[in-house]
């Protein structure tokens, strides 16, 4: 027997085909909810499948806050990197202004660094 696919289409404009009987519209409140049902009539038949149920909702939003935080994470080291960059760009203006001060004062005229007739 096939098992039925849906289609979730994310914010890209990408698609990827999901398993159907993993999304449900239950949330962990309504699995609990029955948990509560199954002490209040004493039936505890369907108990297992509900504790495998949220176990299985907790771990998927534990995991989803776990990349949140390293999404996190990565953009602030990409935004930390990023300024260095600039400062090192501007310190590295900063020496290449200074190098063609020298080189003016020294030969009247700037000096071109050359490495196989490329300049730098």
């Amino acid at each position: 027997m096939e098992q039925k696919t849906d289609v979730i289409t994310r914010p890209q404009n990408t698609t990827i085909p999901v398993d159907a009987s993993i999304i449900s519209g239950r949330y962990m409140c309504d699995i609990l909810g029955d948990m509560r049902d199954c002490y209040k009539t004493h039936n505890f038949s369907y108990l297992p499948s509900l504790i495998e149920e949220l176990q299985y909702r907790a771990n998927r939003m534990e995991d989803r806050l776990h990349r949140i935080k390293d999404i996190v994470y990565v953009e602030q080291t990409r935004d930390e990197l990023k300024k260095e960059v600039e400062e090192l760009e501007e310190k590295k203006r900063d020496i290449q202004k200074e190098m063609k001060i020298e080189n003016k004062e020294e030969t009247g005229k700037v000096v071109r660094n050359t490495w196989r007739g490329y300049p730098w």
